[in-house]
C-alpha cells in the first residue's frame, strides 16, 4: 500500500490534466482507506489478545462524513446512485470519541 500511495503522490506532483488528476486523487484516497482497513484488521488481532488501546480525541463530524462520501463516490457513480449527507441542526459538529491507535 505504501508503494501505491507513494506512486500516486509522485503522479500528483506531475503535470496532469484535471480529469487525470481527479482519478489519481481518488486512487490515492482509496489507497489510504485500504491501508486504514488493513491497520484495523491488525487492531482486531490486538483486541483478541487484550492489547488494544483507544485514543480518544475531538473530531469534526462533517469532515468525517465527507471522507466517507469520497470513499464511496466511485462505486455510487458506477451504479448511478447519488450520495448525500444531511445532519439535523441539533447534532454537534464537533464530537469526542474513541479512535483505534
Amino acid at each position: 500500500m505504501n508503494g501505491v500511495l507513494g506512486s500516486t503522490e509522485l503522479l500528483l506532483g506531475d503535470g496532469l490534466n484535471p480529469q487525470h488528476r481527479r482519478f489519481v486523487e481518488i486512487i490515492h484516497a482509496n489507497a489510504q482507506h485500504l491501508l486504514k482497513i488493513v491497520n484495523d484488521i491488525l487492531d482486531l488481532s490486538k483486541l483478541e489478545v487484550g492489547k488494544l488501546v483507544l485514543d480518544r480525541h475531538w473530531f469534526e463530524l462533517n469532515q468525517c462524513l465527507d471522507q466517507v462520501i469520497q470513499a464511496m463516490e466511485p462505486q455510487a457513480v458506477d451504479r448511478q446512485i447519488t450520495l448525500s449527507v444531511h445532519t439535523e441542526g441539533n447534532v454537534s459538529k464537533q464530537l469526542y470519541g474513541g479512535h483505534l491507535d
